[in-house]
Formats: structure tokens, sequence, C-alpha cells
């Protein structure tokens, strides 16, 4: 017998950005990459996968902040940062949308724009470190001092919830059992019901 033939895994290098990249998302679909540059590149990058070309550059923008994570809510982009907290979407067969301009150009890539967060009335405690997708439009978004508070990514209005007392590095939505996993920077890892931040 012959054994069945090798097939070489795929491999494509994604070129866009100009400096490293700081952290990167794929859509619950898995349709969609985000990637997100650093300081030096300042560029946020939307990619969609398709069967002709792989991975091609569909929507791009620049960026001023320092942003630390980047996770999808639907096809909403929330990016979290340093006295940042946006949210970005897009529509392939539209110009105007209710958040957010998409302007076509030249090579099927669009101008991707955004709309922050409006914090103020949280105090100054907004330097956002982490955020984790809940399902439909909830989204949790941690500070690095331990507060959590909820986002509607639709609405983007957001709400604390509560004060865990220590820092927090990391955040995880635990689908299954409903939820919320959050990690710290000492080796601390635990979760609550994500039921008290929807």
């Amino acid at each position: 017998m012959n054994p069945a033939p090798k097939i070489a895994p795929k491999v494509q290098a994604l070129l866009e950005h100009s400096d490293g990249i700081r952290c990167m998302a794929f859509s619950p679909c898995n349709k969609y990459l985000v990637s997100v540059g650093t300081v030096h590149d300042q560029c946020i990058i939307v990619y969609k996968n398709t069967q002709k070309n792989g991975w091609t550059k569909l929507a791009a923008a620049k960026f001023k902040d320092i942003i630390d994570s980047v996770i999808w809510s639907k096809r909403r982009i929330i990016t979290v940062g340093r006295r940042h907290l946006r949210v970005w979407e897009w529509d392939e067969k539209s110009v105007h949308l209710f958040i957010i301009e998409l302007i076509k150009s030249s090579g099927e890539v669009y101008v991707l724009t955004n709309r922050s967060v409006l914090y103020s009335h949280l105090g100054d405690d907004a330097d956002f470190y982490a955020a984790a997708a809940m399902g439909g439009d909830a989204v949790a978004v941690a500070s690095r001092t331990g507060l959590i508070y909820s986002l509607n990514a639709s609405s983007r209005e957001i709400r604390m919830v509560c004060d865990i007392g220590r820092e927090i590095s990391c955040l995880g939505w635990d689908k299954a059992r409903n939820l919320l996993w959050i990690g710290g920077d000492h080796g601390s890892l635990g979760y609550f019901s994500s039921f008290l931040i929807i």
C-alpha cells in the first residue's frame, strides 16, 4: 500500500503593517481577521478570507492611541487601551452607516473609521486593558486596576459593574457555562457569572 500523499500546509504572509503587530482577533464567523499595529505602526487592518485569494485586505485605518487589546462583538470591532475605548464597524455594501462611515477606495479596500465610547462619567480610571465579547451586544471591559465595566457595543453605552480589588491582565468568556474569566498579573485566575455584567 502506498501511504496517503502528504499535503503541504498552506502558508500565507500578510505584510500590510510597517512595524510590529500588537494584537489580533478572528471574527466569530472566522471569515474576518483584524490586526492592530504597534504605536509605531498605528494601523488597524481588517482582512477577509476568500476561497480564491485567501486572506485579502478589506478595510484599514490609522489611529494615534496605544491599543492593548482587540475583540469582535458580532461584526463590530472593539479596541481598548490607555484612555482608549472604541467601536469599529463596516458594511461592504453600504457607504454610510449609523456608527461609522465607510469610503470605498481603489483596490476594494475601505477606509475604516470609528466612534469613541463616552466614558468621562466613569472618573479617572479610564485605562482599559482587556475586553471579552459575551454574546449579542454585551461586552465586558476591564481596567488595569480591577474595575469591570459592561459595554453595549451597539449603543456604545458603558457602566461600571464591580471592582474586583486587584489588577486585571486579561478576560475570557466561557459561553458554555456563562462565566467571565479574569486573569491577573500575579498568577490569579478567577471567574464570576456573566449575568452580573449583561
